[in-house]
């Protein structure tokens, strides 16, 4: 598992409350954002101050605030970044975010991208990174193109780190045994327009599943829980940890997944062939 030291998580937290503090039309939407992730974009930043330096970078799916901040506090990085909508992101002098393309030191231009529908376009074992951060959950269609685009892009020695909410975690557990909704479907600013749907959130085992059955080879899969959590929290999740073990080892059942934080994170690197699928797809 990548360790990320608090020190260097906690700078880049409060770089995001400071590029966030101007009356700007990207920082009143980043803001609503970061009320709820503020914690796991930091992660991402200081897990990237050491991956992505000098390496040939994708990003799929991001606003793009994770290069602009590394390159804020001088990582040397310059990555492609890929979404459905496209923008273009810039921090002035002061490290705060603007939508003035003159008053932009640092800019980050996001291209506009289908990744369900169209291919990646770079050619084949291009990439030293892919990043993937919070976006399988929201893939309406198929995963399975983009996960075997990302795989046809990687260099041998590449790599792809991919977050997404865990529908086991502790927190969508105790929604779902309290009748509510368990998956991680916020919506921000108070407006349901800016709704954030989740068609598919996964379980550990059917991140697996999905990673090998695309040709990817697993360096590593977690979970971990990027907010302050109390001890009941704390003490639930370790009960549900202690009931999921013996149930995996006994009935060798897969579905038993130990990973109680709230979101997942894999690694993995480009593999061999791809494998089926059969819990999650037909055969």
């Amino acid at each position: 598992m990548l360790t990320v030291p608090a020190s260097l998580r906690q700078r880049y937290h409060q770089s995001l409350l400071h590029a966030c503090s101007r009356p700007t039309r990207p920082a009143a939407f980043l803001r609503a954002y970061l009320t709820h992730c503020i914690d796991r974009v930091a992660w991402n930043c200081a897990a990237l101050d050491t991956l992505a330096r000098t390496r040939r970078w994708l990003d799929i799916g991001g606003f793009g605030l994770e290069p602009l901040l590394l390159r804020a506090h001088g990582v040397p990085c310059d990555p492609h970044v890929l979404s459905y909508e496209g923008d273009l992101l810039g921090l002035d002098a002061d490290r705060c975010l603007t939508d003035d393309p003159a008053a932009m030191r640092h800019a980050q231009r996001i291209a506009t991208l289908d990744v369900e529908r169209q291919p990646l376009p770079f050619g084949d074992g291009s990439l030293d990174l892919v990043t993937c951060f919070e976006l399988l959950e929201h893939l309406k269609y198929d995963p399975r193109p983009l996960l075997r685009e990302i795989r046809r892009v990687l260099a041998p020695d590449g790599e792809l780190w991919l977050t997404t909410p865990n529908i086991l975690s502790t927190r969508s557990t105790v929604r779902g045994l309290l009748g509510k909704n368990p998956h991680e479907n916020p919506r921000f600013h108070g407006d349901p327009r800016y709704g954030v749907i989740h068609p598919k959130e996964y379980a550990a085992y059917e991140l697996a599943v999905l990673a090998r059955g695309c040709g990817l080879d697993l360096v590593h899969l977690g979970s971990q829980t990027f907010r302050p959590t109390g001890v009941a929290e704390r003490a639930f999740g370790l009960l549900l940890r202690t009931l999921r073990r013996p149930a995996r080892a006994l009935l060798r059942w897969p579905h038993a997944s130990v990973d109680t934080g709230d979101n997942l994170v894999l690694c993995a690197r480009r593999g061999g062939a791809e494998r089926p699928m059969p819990l999650l797809f037909e055969a």
